[in-house]
């Protein structure tokens, strides 16, 4: 599993279990497969840093999330699926 980024977020630190955690209770959009490879390490990562309700899930939405300036969006896919 990887982590993209879209939008803007310079000097974002992803680093250590609490940074990710500031990270994705900052995001404007989080979004993830509702199916497949990455569904259940997701859910372990919103479980184990307490996120459930806490987030911007975006997962089951179609499309992108509409981003403003300094706003981004995380995406937890397979890395096969990030890099294209």
């Amino acid at each position: 599993m990887a982590i993209g980024l879209r939008g803007d977020a310079p000097g974002i630190d992803l680093s250590t279990p609490e940074a990710l955690k500031k990270a994705m209770l900052a995001a404007k959009s989080i979004k993830y497969a509702p199916t497949g490879a990455a569904l259940l390490p997701v859910k372990k990562v919103i479980s184990t840093l307490e996120l459930a309700g806490k987030i911007k899930d975006n997962s089951a939405a179609r499309g992108q999330a509409e981003l403003g300036p300094g706003e981004y969006e995380l995406n937890f896919y397979p890395l096969s699926e990030i890099l294209p």
